[in-house]
């Protein structure tokens, strides 16, 4: 009997977690039976075109354009990439056997950052991703539902299928969603729905031998895996936020092209790399710099994109290895050039009223809302390394510093003791530590109670120095 009972409730709760995520599930249609909005059509291939060689690889960032440019018409794709924050980076992983092959490209530049983007931009992003449970891809969930919780998205997870009612009740509430569907295999935004049809817009129609980018396709089996849409009402990252996480990417990106081109000529093979990537983020970073005035920056990144672009549509992996001699040439005048170009950063000064602060690579969080100063600067700090610059905060109330180091792999290795350090009159006095060992830490946090200059510091432990 007792069997008996636990069987039936198995398939009870199977028949209700099926039942419950079925794509075309709803309680009450709240949408008329045929809706089509009019997104505006952006092509990443197109947009580049404009500023110099044709590149694409933005699919993702050029849907997402269009879902906020369907509700601001004066938001341009440069901008955009710009406000993803990777433009004057540089990183690189191990992707093969015992790190015989390295991948190399912008910071975390993986379709996750459009939540980022979308919310530096001030709007509200929201996900809808297909749980890990059944995902195919449960690496690219995880990241999605880890960004998303990161900036604050409305994320929710299926079981099987996006719930179709809910998509209709979108569409027709005048909001057009970025998602994979049987219309195209890539990244794409859906903007109308028929009884048995959906309507998208392709960034690249030529991907797929067409030329126009409005296309329709039967609903199939509904929308599976992940699905994004933004709505207006976030607060816009100011300049100063921006270019001081810009900075801090701009200071770890010589040692990473250094140390990228070191192991490329110890043997290690070019397995993955985004030059063109690479060389349109530094021309749209230059785009940037020249339009608030600060024109060194400009001409620098400019020359940084020509530099790239050199490489850019003529190596690729895997021939990309009989050129190595020329990539470690290249990629070490890049890094004496970027490194040449830090003086000329501006020290951007944040004042804000707020209970969440992200500055350079440092994040400030608050109990309640508190008046925040904050400005970087280079200082020397007793016995210890220096991680970037040292914070001089202003606040009357307590606040949580997280710092990010993570990205500092697998540049400079951090291994030693990661201390957050206050400074008082010449003296490193000692907030919070964690001894680095291996790659899976990514932050440390310490708690303070007023302000002061405060900094992440590594010092050297006896048996591994950096």
């Amino acid at each position: 009997m007792r069997r008996t009972l636990v069987a039936l409730t198995i398939i009870i709760v199977s028949f209700s977690l099926v039942f419950s995520n079925s794509c075309f599930y709803g309680k009450e249609k709240l949408y008329p039976e045929e809706c089509r909005l009019k997104v505006p059509h952006v092509s990443d291939q197109q947009e580049s075109k404009k500023y110099g060689p044709q590149v694409g690889g933005n699919c993702h960032l050029a849907s997402a354009t269009m879902l906020m440019k369907h509700f601001d018409p004066t938001i341009e794709f440069w901008k955009v990439l710009v406000y993803k924050e990777d433009t004057t980076s540089f990183s690189f992983l191990f992707c093969g056997h015992s790190n015989t092959e390295a991948a190399a490209g912008l910071y975390n530049g993986g379709t996750d950052k459009l939540f980022l983007l979308a919310r530096n931009m001030g709007f509200k992003p929201h996900v809808r991703i297909q749980s890990p449970i059944t995902c195919s891809d449960k690496g690219q969930a995880k990241r999605w539902i880890r960004m998303a919780n990161e900036v604050g998205a409305d994320v929710k997870t299926f079981l099987f299928c996006f719930p179709m009612d809910e998509f209709r009740q979108l569409i027709s509430s005048g909001i057009p969603v970025i998602a994979e569907s049987p219309c195209h295999n890539d990244y794409h935004v859906l903007e109308g729905y028929s009884k048995d049809k959906l309507y998208a817009v392709i960034p690249d129609p030529s991907d797929v031998g067409k030329t126009d980018p409005r296309v329709s396709c039967p609903i199939g089996d509904g929308l599976r895996q992940d699905m994004f849409w933004v709505t207006p009402g976030g607060e816009k990252k100011t300049d100063a936020e921006l270019l001081s996480r810009m900075k801090w990417l701009a200071d770890l990106a010589p040692t990473n092209l250094r140390s990228y081109a070191d192991y490329i000529e110890k043997g290690v093979r070019v397995a993955n790399w985004q030059v063109e990537k690479i060389y349109l983020g530094r021309k749209f970073a230059s785009m940037y710099f020249d339009e608030l005035g600060y024109e060194e920056l400009a001409e620098g990144y400019e020359k940084s994109s020509e530099l790239f672009g050199q490489l850019q549509n003529t190596i690729f992996p895997p021939e990309a290895n009989q050129h190595k001699d020329e990539i470690i040439a290249m990629f070490r005048q890049i890094a004496d050039h970027e490194e040449s170009l830090y003086e000329k950063w501006p020290s951007p000064v944040v004042t804000k009223t707020t209970d969440y602060l992200e500055y350079a690579g440092l994040t400030i969080t608050a109990e309640e809302r508190t008046n925040i100063t904050i400005v970087s600067h280079k200082k020397d700090v007793p016995k210890g390394k220096l991680i970037f610059e040292v914070y001089d905060i202003k606040t009357t109330r307590p606040i949580t510093l997280t710092f990010t180091y993570k990205e500092y792999q697998p540049a400079n290795l951090l291994r030693g003791n990661l201390k957050v350090i206050k400074l008082s009159g010449g003296e490193a006095v000692e907030l919070e530590s964690v001894t680095k060992e291996d790659d899976r830490s990514a932050t440390i946090s310490a708690e303070i109670d007023g302000s002061g200059e405060y900094a992440l510091v590594l010092f050297p432990n006896p048996e591994n120095k950096y």
